[in-house]
């Protein structure tokens, strides 16, 4: 099983959004098409023809975005670009919103350009060889106490390798410890609660879960996966 946000240079990993496609271009040729995709919240429901589709998208809507920003049309207008099925968090490459976001960042970064942050991801991967989620938050908290300075980006850094332990390596109660401490260092950020809850779930706490799904829709009333999540809870 692959999941494909590992591989593209996304906004979780700082890279340019235009160099997505190309990226996207070697996996298609690595990787045998019968290969499962991880992606979103789920677990194998997607296949490489959802792949190539993705890369016939970006070859038609990118030139569209990019001269639009270039033109300063607003994010709605933007929007009507991108196609409706594109929109879904469940599927490669999916919540459009964020290609428009990375292609503004990316403007704004050639114009003024940021310096590297440090990594966070490494001090917690190290960690996880040998210990359990504890030892994780454990050693972050180490670095962050040892001067590196956590930024606003680094919330996406935290919430994919907490993916990462929940899904791929399926160590929920370790992903649970690092979505917390998210919760913590990002306490206005309401992916950080999401993740947290979708945690919960799979450890089967229903409450938890309820409860942090709820105060990701507080801070987001928008955030659908949550919606949906809470249905299949139970909750109207």
């Amino acid at each position: 099983d692959i999941y494909p946000g590992r591989f593209f240079p996304a906004s979780a990993y700082g890279g340019k959004l235009e160099d997505y496609p190309r990226v996207l271009r070697r996996v298609l040729k690595i990787l045998p098409e019968d290969t499962k995709l991880l992606f979103g919240h789920q677990s194998g429901v997607g296949s490489m023809a959802d792949l190539h589709e993705l890369l016939e998208v970006f070859g038609e809507v990118l030139p569209k975005l990019k001269a639009g920003i270039d033109a300063g049309k607003e994010r709605a207008e933007l929007e009507a670009f991108l196609p409706e099925r594109w929109a879904d968090y469940g599927i490669p490459g999916g919540a459009f919103g964020n290609w428009i976001f990375c292609l503004q960042r990316d403007r704004r970064e050639a114009e003024h350009p940021r310096v590297p942050r440090a990594s966070i991801q490494r001090p917690m991967h190290d960690a996880q060889k040998t210990g359990d989620g504890a030892a994780i938050v454990a050693r972050l908290r180490q670095e962050i106490a040892g001067g590196l300075e956590t930024v606003p980006e680094h919330e996406n850094d935290l919430i994919q390798f907490g993916y990462w332990l929940l899904l791929t390596r399926e160590r929920p109660a370790d992903a649970r410890a690092v979505f917390a401490l998210g919760t913590e260092l990002f306490p206005d950020a309401w992916n950080t609660y999401d993740s947290l809850a979708e945690a919960y779930v799979v450890l089967g706490e229903r409450e938890q879960a309820i409860r942090y799904f709820n105060k990701s829709l507080e801070l987001n009333p928008q955030n659908n996966n949550a919606v949906t999540e809470l249905t299949k809870l139970g909750v109207e």
